[in-house]
């Protein structure tokens, strides 16, 4: 059982509000009070007034059941757009002190977990140039790694699939579009992905997608620029290495009007 609202489930798992403690979020869970309490600039995670963890930002995500013991995900972060918050789990087995398991330590973090037969499946999500991670967790033995799957562009996706692309690297995602940036990148593919994968944003509008990211917590020094020209099926690309000029495929004369802004708009961080 695993559900995404954290204090219904905590009903449905026979936990009651805690009015004792003044925090953001407390409630006797399990028959254990857990609590989660700001303090200066971080957040700390309490069971029976034990300090367990302590974070920038903590949040209470899932609670759930597997192989009979109950478990909470929460979430840490340590503020800031890079890197998503890491989840960490506390289960509680019968008759015995709640466990906290660590947060998995990958800055991608876990973008699924999954209950399956008597353990969590967490997995990052695959994007260009980096497979899915996965892990196992087990109330007896914590989290284990489960290996890794390659990332695959979707070859059912076009290039008209670009106008619901939420990020940059979605783009790298659309079979046509990402055959069409292997050609134009060469040797430089992994550069490239590796920046356009990061922090950004991108957005649809007349007839072209524009997007720009950069390397996680690089941004200014490693940065990737996309362009997509939907009506021509032509894909314009830039990126800065960290420490060298801004690389662009094609030569910026081939760049229509409205990607060509794009880039100036982009490179004017780098005079």
């Amino acid at each position: 059982m695993f559900m995404k609202t954290a204090l219904l489930c905590a009903v449905l798992f026979g936990a009651s509000a805690y009015p004792g403690l003044s925090a953001d979020f407390a409630a006797t869970m399990f028959d254990h009070q857990v609590a989660i309490a700001s303090d200066d600039d971080e957040e700390k995670l309490t069971i029976d007034g034990r300090q367990v963890h302590s974070n920038r930002f903590l949040l209470i995500d899932n609670v759930g059941l597997v192989a009979g013991v109950p478990f909470v995900v929460v979430v840490s972060s340590d503020g800031g757009n890079a890197c998503p918050g890491s989840p960490l789990i506390v289960s509680f087995p019968q008759d015995e002190e709640p466990r906290v398991d660590e947060p998995i330590d990958d800055c991608r973090a876990a973008a699924s977990i999954t209950i399956e037969d008597d353990h969590l499946l967490l997995a990052t999500q695959a994007v260009a140039g980096q497979p899915s991670l996965r892990w196992t967790w087990t109330p007896e033995k914590g989290f284990a790694e489960a290996g890794k799957v390659a990332f695959q562009p979707n070859a059912t996706m076009g290039w008209d699939d670009m106008k619901k692309a939420e990020h940059p690297s979605d783009l790298l995602g659309i079979g046509p579009i990402a055959e069409a940036a292997d050609a134009m990148l060469g040797e430089h593919k992994q550069e490239f992905e590796s920046s356009i994968t990061g922090p950004g944003s991108g957005a649809y509008k007349n007839g072209f997608y524009i997007g720009e990211a950069c390397m996680p917590h690089m941004c200014t020094e490693a940065e990737a620029l996309i362009a997509a020209d939907i009506s021509a099926r032509k894909l314009y690309l830039a990126w800065k290495p960290e420490g060298k000029k801004i690389i662009l495929r094609p030569a910026v004369r081939r760049w229509p009007a409205p990607a060509l802004a794009a880039l100036k708009e982009w490179s004017a961080k780098w005079p």
